[in-house]
């Protein structure tokens, strides 16, 4: 059991403690703490309660704290009062969000602050700059890692939604593909700003293959199915078919392979045939 240490407040009076002079003690509260009357350095009188002071926990009447956050924000002047930029909202919510345990998208999901932006929003400004337009939010690449100079970017919404991963209500497995009861068909769907590229298919595979290699050849940010061998032959086809999206659609279609127990997919054309293949005719 901890043995509790009596304080006497009468025995504080006169005495300073950081920046709070204790002028009289008062009385016992409910919760059996004890207060004192104080007046601190910059002439605000209050009171506090006395084993705060002794503890050290209260230095001031606050506006050491005040002090401190006010010579920060000269520092940059993206936190005035009353009135925080784009990029110290987004540096703080990052943070609370990911230190917050109950939240079970970002902090009770492990995903945390790297060290350096932890320290102080300098660190967060120095890496990510400012943001270049209020449409703008911060996006991290790979959305199993945190959020770090090497994970994140300032995004808009058609680079955020580009990014999305596989949904909860997916039916094909596959990210960007769906199944169309009307044409009773797989449909690979491209959607980038404002624009949706489709294409029916009736194998599933094949239509998660045509939207990976259309993503490739256009060079769109978007999350793909294949993993780093399925885009090594993904790269060799597009280089194969020398910007012609004619052939390379055919090619896509010509054969489908899918390797370990990895879902990865990738066009083979006359390339060699990796040793765990199982082609698929």
């Amino acid at each position: 059991m901890v043995k509790r240490i009596k304080i006497d407040p009468d025995a504080m009076i006169g005495n300073k403690y950081g920046k709070l002079l204790v002028l009289k003690s008062l009385y016992y509260k409910g919760n059996h703490n004890t207060e004192v009357f104080c007046r601190c350095d910059c002439g605000k009188e209050l009171s506090r309660i006395a084993s705060h002071i002794i503890s050290g926990l209260t230095v001031s009447c606050g506006c050491e704290r005040t002090n401190v956050i006010t010579v920060r924000n000269r520092k940059h002047d993206h936190a005035k009062r009353h009135k925080k930029s784009k990029e110290y909202r987004t540096w703080e919510d990052i943070n609370k969000r990911c230190r917050d345990s109950n939240n079970q998208v970002y902090g009770g999901k492990g995903i945390s602050v790297c060290p350096e932006w932890q320290e102080s929003f300098e660190n967060f400004l120095r890496d990510m700059g400012t943001c270049p337009d209020i449409k703008y939010s911060i996006e991290r690449l790979d959305n199993s890692l945190g959020y770090s100079k090497e994970n994140c970017i300032w995004a808009n919404r058609s680079t955020q939604s580009a990014h999305r991963g596989r949904q909860k209500n997916n039916s094909s497995g596959y990210i960007g593909v769906k199944w169309d009861k009307r044409s009773s068909k797989w449909v690979a769907s491209i959607r980038w700003k404002g624009k949706v590229t489709e294409k029916y298919f009736s194998n599933k595979e094949i239509a998660a293959l045509y939207r990976d290699a259309y993503i490739k050849y256009h060079e769109l940010p978007h999350t793909l199915n294949l993993n780093e061998l399925g885009q090594q032959y993904i790269s060799k086809i597009l280089k194969k078919a020398k910007g012609d999206w004619d052939i390379i659609e055919l090619m896509v279609k010509k054969t489908l392979c899918q390797a370990g127990h990895d879902v990865i997919i990738y066009v083979l054309d006359e390339a060699e045939i990796p040793e765990n293949a199982i082609v698929i005719k």
